[in-house]
């Protein structure tokens, strides 16, 4: 979602509709991915964007008893992808729509970026299996990878017991704050699609109870957080006067504790059918370890989650290994 950048983000006074030009959708034919489509496709017909729908096969080993080289094997694994995108594409996608497909060959998640930043997304659709436990904690998902790595906003798509129609148009949608220059441009994309979808905002702050050691064992931390909460008192009441001017109805809750949980138990006790978050990132060793508050909601939360990233200029430029055009 576009926003003017030439002043300090806030709410906007001047909505309209998703300003949305193209949007990738990544496909591996599984009921998660086929979900993702249809809501991009709901989304594409909105904005009148186009769809570039990207299958990604990964090297594999020859499967035993085959008598067939490495190279005949992967060719003919990327002529069957790419058949059964054309069909998926000309199945599920809407006559107005323009659709392009591709595919290629590699690593899911850099394949899935590279394409997005050569191609200059506005929005990535993915849906997403999930992983817990140990399993989860080496592999992660394609989904949390994509979140992290990608030049462009994320929509991530979960399967549930939702309709298409109550997914597609939500109803309540929950923006957690921390007043960044990062959640204030998420709270003006969230702030668009209520307007669009009439839709109520659920704006969260979550004061972090964890606190340094050391040096800072002097600190009284109830005055702290006394104030603290008055301050984030202050930052709400001047931004829920400016969406009263828009028209769109907002709540706002400041809780203590642990930013991922907090943000996925509120979504599940207020019934939100969408997340509207900005993730600030972080790389190596410091990610392993910490993680990511933004990883951790599109994780666990019941519903989808729209992850808000400033669009990066592109990057690289490609050719793409199959492509079809609907007519």
């Amino acid at each position: 979602m576009k926003t003017d950048n030439s002043q300090e983000p806030g709410v906007s006074g001047a909505l309209g509709k998703l300003h949305l030009k193209s949007l990738l959708v990544p496909v591996d034919f599984s009921d998660f991915s086929l979900k993702a489509l249809a809501y991009a496709n709901f989304l594409a017909k909105q904005s009148e964007a186009s769809l570039d729908l990207l299958h990604v096969v990964e090297p594999s080993r020859i499967p035993k008893g085959l008598k067939m080289s490495h190279a005949d094997w992967e060719e003919l694994m990327v002529h069957d992808a790419a058949c059964s995108l054309r069909q998926l594409a000309g199945d599920e996608i809407e006559q107005d729509i323009c659709v392009h497909t591709e595919v290629r060959v590699g690593n899911p998640c850099q394949e899935i970026c590279n394409a997005a930043s050569r191609q200059n997304q506005d929005l990535i659709v993915v849906g997403t299996h999930g992983r817990t436990g140990l399993m989860h904690l080496f592999l992660g998902s394609t989904a949390e990878r994509v979140v992290r790595f990608a030049p462009c906003s994320v929509l991530v798509v979960r399967v549930g017991d939702q309709n298409d129609a109550g997914i597609a148009k939500p109803k309540k949608i929950l923006v957690p704050m921390d007043f960044s220059r990062n959640s204030k441009l998420a709270l003006e994309a969230a702030l668009v699609l209520a307007k669009q979808f009439d839709a109520g905002l659920l704006l969260l702050n979550v004061i972090p109870t964890a606190y340094a050691l050391g040096g800072y064992d002097g600190v009284d931390y109830g005055m702290l957080e006394g104030e603290m909460r008055e301050s984030s008192e202050r930052e709400f009441a001047e931004i829920v006067k400016k969406i009263g001017q828009t028209g769109v109805k907002a709540e706002t809750r400041i809780v203590d504790g642990r930013p991922a949980t907090l943000i996925v138990e509120a979504a599940k006790q207020c019934k939100v059918d969408l997340i509207a978050i900005s993730t600030h990132g972080r790389a190596g060793f410091e990610h392993f370890v910490i993680g990511s508050t933004t990883e951790e909601v599109v994780r666990h939360a019941d519903c989808n989650v729209l992850v808000f990233r400033k669009k990066k200029e592109n990057q690289s430029a490609g050719e793409q290994n199959s492509s079809g055009k609907k007519p």
